[in-house]
Formats: C-alpha cells, sequence, structure tokens
C-alpha cells in the first residue's frame, strides 16, 4: 500500500468507480458506496480533515466491504503519540527546515492522519506494519490565492515509535 500526496477526493473518486454497485448494510438498510461516502462528505465536508475516528470508522467500512480505497487509518492508543504531539512535532521541523514563520500557522488547515501499515514511497521504504504507525500532517493555505506567496503545502511524516520526523517536504519536492 502507498501514501501519495494527491488528494483523497481522487482516491474516492478511483473508490467509486470500482465499486459501482456495491451495497453495505448500514442499520438494516442497504446503501450504495457512493451514498455512504457522500453522505459522509455533507455531514463532514473535505476526506482531509475528517476527525481521526471518522477516518478510521471509514477504514473498518472499507476493510468490511472488502474495498482498498488506498491507505489505512487508525486510531492511536495510549501507547501513541496524541495528535497535538505529531502536529507540534511538524510544525517545529517545518519550521527548522523551510524557516516558515510560526505565527504563519494561522493560514493554514491541517490535515492529521494516522497511518496503520502503510509504505510511503522515498520516506518509509520498510515493509509496512500495523505495528509501525505512522502521522501523517499536512499544512494547506486556507486561501488559495495566497498559494503563490509561500511553498502551497507542508507535510510531516513522523514515525510513531520513533517519536521523530521521517519525511519532510513542500508542494514542490512531494515524492512519488
Amino acid at each position: 500500500m502507498k501514501l501519495k500526496a494527491t488528494s483523497i477526493l481522487v482516491i474516492m473518486a478511483a473508490l467509486l468507480l470500482a465499486v459501482g454497485a456495491c451495497v453495505a448494510e448500514t442499520d438494516n438498510t442497504e446503501v450504495s458506496a457512493y451514498a455512504f461516502i457522500n453522505e459522509r462528505y455533507e455531514a463532514l465536508g473535505d476526506f482531509d480533515y475528517w476527525p481521526l475516528e471518522e477516518k478510521a470508522a471509514f477504514s473498518a467500512w472499507c476493510a468490511e466491504e472488502g474495498i482498498d480505497a488506498g491507505p489505512v487509518y487508525g486510531l492511536p492508543g495510549e501507547d501513541n503519540m496524541t495528535a497535538e504531539e505529531a502536529v507540534e512535532m511538524a510544525k517545529a521541523a517545518i519550521v527548522e527546515k523551510y524557516g516558515v514563520l510560526p505565527e504563519l500557522y494561522e493560514k493554514y488547515n491541517v490535515q492529521i492522519d494516522f497511518l496503520i501499515g502503510v509504505f510511503v514511497k522515498g520516506v518509509y521504504d520498510k515493509d509496512p506494519s500495523p505495528e509501525d504507525p505512522l502521522w501523517g500532517i499536512v499544512f494547506r493555505l486556507k486561501d488559495p490565492d495566497e498559494q503563490f506567496l509561500y511553498d502551497m503545502h507542508y507535510t510531516a511524516i513522523i514515525d510513531d515509535q520513533l517519536k521523530e520526523v521521517i519525511g519532510l517536504f513542500n508542494q514542490a519536492e512531494t515524492p512519488g
């Protein structure tokens, strides 16, 4: 499984094409995959910014239905870093590498992913394992009109076991 730096909407579109007439049973009601995703999108907005619990539930639903929807999202346990710790670690690394002023973070939306068993080309090349979860923290500008002023987004990949940033890149450096 590979984590790509493309929008999850592309993955969701591919999922919809792949599952076609696939149906799931939810509360004794048959719901098409499209309706399932659309319902959540209407309630929660862009998948990238869903709470960790919703992303994990989506991955669990896909697994139950036999759908390969890309990265597997999970929830951190007691032995894992918190989302807040991961975000702060990512911010510090971005400030150090790129010189981004801390006050500029107000201009960014933050995507937070807790990824299970993911292979990240050029960053995390060992065999993916559920015992080696990764944090994916992405900062994207809220105002697309300002994107020409800054590197459009920054991504930090954090090894939860090592408690360190193992991959850090901006829009121009995105691997894969």
